[in-house]
């Protein structure tokens, strides 16, 4: 028989279940942990969720976060629909709204915003394909993916750090693209700028 030791602060309808151990549900209502959770917890909010093989990690608060399928040591302060899933560690979502970091990510950081994403196309704890200490701090559709190390993005919408481009940094603006085996790139701000190609340490 699974074996559940947990412990539920208060709220209602919140579910402890299935092999998890050391894991707390402070309050709120319909916040689940369960399937193999370890030394977590979830502190408030509403539909929060914590499922399968996910250890030392937290959501603060929130309505229908998730912290899902091999997540280690990653954290989500709150805010609508945000996701930490599929084979991450030490990654961090403040807040905002459907937010994503998924897919062979590590140390990585969204601040806030909407729809912004770090994340791979392939999921393998194994493979080549894994991204490193990159940040989007808030915007909108930004995204930083495919082995795009050590990135950041500041703001804007729809700025993109893509396909092996390492120390790239997009500060805002919209539809700004860092992509195609590049690094040490910057684009301070503006619309539909570009640099790519083996572009090493340029400026716009």
């Amino acid at each position: 028989f699974p074996v559940t030791i947990g412990s539920q602060g208060g709220g209602i309808n919140n579910t402890i279940t299935d092999s998890t151990t050391a894991t707390t549900i402070s309050g709120g209502s319909g916040n689940t942990a369960i399937t193999k959770i370890s030394n977590s917890t979830i502190g408030g909010g509403a539909g929060n969720t914590l499922s399968s093989q996910v250890g030392g990690s937290n959501i603060g608060s929130g309505v229908q976060n998730s912290i899902l399928n091999k997540a280690y040591n990653s954290t989500i302060g709150g805010g609508f629909q945000n996701k930490v899933q599929n084979n991450v560690q030490s990654n961090i979502i403040a807040g905002g709204d459907k937010n994503i970091i998924e897919k062979s990510v590590f140390h990585s950081a969204i601040g806030g915003g909407e729809d912004n994403r770090i994340y791979n196309s392939v999921d393998n704890s194994e493979s080549t394909i894994r991204i490193r200490k990159s940040t989007i701090g808030g915007g909108k559709a930004n995204e930083i993916y495919e082995n795009s190390d050590y990135s950041t993005i500041g703001g804007g919408q729809a700025n993109k750090i893509t396909l092996l481009s390492r120390r790239g940094f997009i500060g805002g603006g919209s539809n700004n693209l860092i992509s195609n085996v590049t690094e040490g790139n910057a684009i301070s701000g503006g619309n539909i700028n570009e640099i790519s190609l083996q572009a090493w340490n340029d400026g716009i």
